[in-house]
């Protein structure tokens, strides 16, 4: 790097990651079981969160021209353009998630058990990629209210393009932050006289700033990160699922024996909506919400 800033993108060559976790038997007949376990766990580098950066000047410069007697030595001259850099901000970190869960497991029968739960997650340094150059309200000479770039332009002493027009600065940080709690309930049958099933009931919710990862800036306001903190994308408040197989009890021939019905349910909630305008000369980003003012 230049100016005392790093060459790389990831400056963090370790992770924590211990894991704790203990079962007690309530009853001392091996009825009741209570089990609990913490573990913090972290996610591998984004490796392809340095590709962008091969799209900046000079390395890259694309631009468009309808003009007469372009050739590969004016081409950059006479097109113009603007430039919409790419960057990752330092001391980017890897994302790690802290998960525990508290779960009671109870024998009914013989074979039978249920098992009820509660788990939890709270993912931290998440992937989430922001606007720097977002537009922001500002005066005119005239006292008229328009927006500008914060960063309008190039330096006219920039080694790399001086005077260009910026566009969005778009950077990758890891600032994202997300949540996760439920109860899971799950009943199981070993099998036993030709009949064998696990179904499992879930209650959650999930919360992030934004559930994607490495998909460019898809925060409404870059400079209000928590103005999206929400349910996640793919939340399903209630999920339920059930799988089995029963064996058929004829035993005649070799034509009516042997056969088995098996079954996979999954039932569960809907994701949540998002609307989306395709507007971008607010923020410079189409990711603005509407406003809701009926039923949808």
């Amino acid at each position: 790097g230049t100016n005392g800033t790093p060459s790389a993108p990831y400056q963090q060559n370790y992770m924590w990651a211990p894991r704790v976790g203990f079962a007690y038997d309530l009853t001392g007949k091996g009825t009741t079981i209570l089990r609990a376990a913490y573990a913090i766990m972290g996610d591998q580098p984004i490796t392809g969160i340095v590709t962008g950066l091969a799209a900046n000047p000079p390395f890259a410069f694309p631009v468009s021209s309808t003009a007469a007697g372009l050739t590969m030595l004016n081409a950059f001259t006479l097109a113009g353009g603007s430039v919409s850099p790419y960057s990752i901000v330092q001391n980017y970190k890897d994302a790690y998630v802290q998960e525990w869960n508290f779960n009671v497991q109870h024998k009914l029968a013989t074979g039978l058990a249920l098992m009820v739960g509660y788990y939890a997650s709270k993912g931290t340094d998440l992937n989430i990629e922001r606007n720097y150059n977002q537009f922001i309200d500002s005066f005119s000479s005239t006292g008229a209210l328009t927006t500008v770039r914060p960063f309008p332009k190039l330096s006219a002493t920039s080694p790399i393009d001086p005077g260009v027009a910026l566009t969005n600065i778009t950077v990758a940080e890891s600032d994202g932050n997300s949540s996760y709690n439920g109860t899971w309930s799950t009943l199981t049958k070993r099998f036993q006289q030709g009949l064998q099933f696990d179904s499992t009931f879930t209650w959650s919710k999930s919360i992030d700033d934004v559930s994607q990862n490495n998909h460019g800036v898809t925060v409404q306001d870059s400079n209000n990160l928590r103005g999206d903190r929400g349910l996640s994308d793919f939340n399903a408040a209630t999920r339920f699922t059930l799988d089995g197989i029963y064996n058929l009890p004829f035993k005649r021939n070799r034509v009516v024996s042997g056969w088995e019905v098996s079954t996979v349910i999954q039932l569960q909630s809907g994701n949540p909506l998002n609307f989306h305008t395709s507007n971008s000369t607010l923020t410079g980003n189409a990711n603005i919400r509407p406003n809701v003012i009926g039923p949808v």
